[in-house]
């Protein structure tokens, strides 16, 4: 072999990997209102992507949630979305129609195969993201709260 040991995926990158298999089912045949073309992990740009309407999945903290005893954290990411403005009529309607898939795909499994508590939606909501008419592109910026155990446990518990 390699020699280099196998280290396992962190719950974090699990948890991740999930929200990725997750956006990819926005599809039109699945019910959605668009088929998702690109989904990645920490494309800021739209011009980073491949085809739209994209979604990126930009992981923001993941922090204890403290408490006694707690072996809680909360993973805080936002999945950013962007639309092709210059082939659409109605930009806004086709905008909104692709939030609420991934805020409708994201509570399809709000357990996240098991690996999570609970998805929900973070602090900040949505916020809405619109370039020059140079670039005929609009998105918004969902912001995503999964709560979940760790198997790290506190030195500090149970002695």
């Amino acid at each position: 072999g390699s020699g280099r040991a196998v280290v396992p995926d962190s719950i974090r990158e699990q948890l991740l990997a999930n929200v990725r298999t997750t956006l990819l089912l926005i599809t039109v045949a699945g019910g959605y209102s668009v088929n998702i073309g690109t989904v990645s992990r920490g494309h800021l740009s739209p011009l980073e992507t491949f085809a739209l309407p994209s979604a990126s999945i930009l992981p923001v903290t993941d922090r204890p949630d403290y408490g006694a005893g707690v072996l809680r954290r909360v993973l805080t990411f936002t999945v950013r979305v962007w639309i092709d403005t210059a082939t659409l009529a109605n930009v806004g309607n086709v905008l909104e129609g692709v939030i609420a898939d991934v805020e409708r795909v994201l509570r399809v499994d709000s357990r996240r195969a098991g690996l999570a508590e609970d998805t929900r939606e973070g602090e900040g909501g949505v916020q809405y993201i619109y370039l020059a008419s140079t670039e005929s592109l609009a998105g918004a910026d969902l912001h995503v709260d999964v709560d979940y155990r760790t198997s790290i446990a506190s030195p500090l518990v149970g002695g």
